[in-house]
């Protein structure tokens, strides 16, 4: 919804979009991203995808290739008819991806070139040698049998551990996300669009982010992600540290 962050509760009471707001005889795309910092309401991510645009789309920057090998849209089985990814696939170097339906992406291919229907789609990162040979090695490593479930099972016991540390310390807070990239909320509100994250206090998470660094532990200002090369020491200790600051924070 322009204009809207994260998941508003229209869009909970609706989880659709109305065809109206496309033009007669013309394509509109309806781009959609998640998981969000918040947790939406269920059903709100999988609605207002297949039937509710001519080209439901979908956002993957950030979870492209994290939370399973064919993104979000593997994870809570939507799929769209474009989708744009990057980050994870080349490790920090510069790419960017644009794929989607064989039928939609041929308009920009050799087929249509030279004719009204050709769409031409140029970039800063485009054939960049490099980031391909990056990517494609990337692809390789995610393929091997076990790396989604071991990230998701490593990060599952880092939320869990975190989720009752902040219940035992009895301090106001919501855990929101999958296992491979979730943060802390510290309100009383439950947190399941843009307005409810701005019931946060913000100034206790800048305490607890950097209370952690003071251990070593290096998280985002708001999110933690896991990744394949966190073992499980490196849980244990984050576990640790997490149980020392939760109780600085009480």
């Amino acid at each position: 919804m322009q204009g809207r962050s994260g998941h508003p509760r229209e869009a909970h009471r609706e989880a659709a979009l109305d065809h109206r707001h496309c033009a007669h005889g013309q394509y509109c795309v309806a781009l959609s991203d998640g998981p969000r910092p918040e947790s939406p309401a269920p059903g709100v991510l999988a609605g207002g995808q297949p039937d509710a645009a001519p080209l439901p789309g979908r956002d993957e920057v950030v979870t492209g290739f994290r939370l399973a090998f064919g993104g979000a849209q593997e994870f809570y089985g939507v799929t769209p008819d474009l989708c744009a990814t990057g980050k994870v696939i080349s490790c920090g170097h510069p790419l960017a991806v644009v794929c989607g339906r064989a039928e939609i992406m041929d308009y920009a291919g050799p087929s249509t070139a030279g004719t009204s229907d050709h769409v031409n789609l140029t970039g800063t990162y485009s054939s960049n040698p490099i980031s391909a040979a990056v990517a494609l090695a990337v692809i390789g490593e995610l393929k091997k049998p076990g790396v989604y479930e071991e990230v998701e099972r490593k990060g599952n016991k880092l939320k869990n551990a975190l989720t009752d540390l902040l219940s035992q310390a009895q301090i106001p807070a919501a855990v929101i996300g999958e296992a491979s990239a979730f943060q802390p909320w510290f309100t009383k509100e439950e947190v399941i669009d843009h307005r409810g994250t701005l019931t946060a206090d913000m100034a206790i998470n800048t305490k607890f982010t950097n209370l952690l660094l003071d251990r070593g532990i290096a998280k985002g200002h708001e999110k933690f992600f896991i990744s394949t090369v966190h073992a499980d020491d490196e849980i244990d200790y984050t576990i640790s540290a997490l149980r020392e600051v939760v109780g600085l924070l009480s």
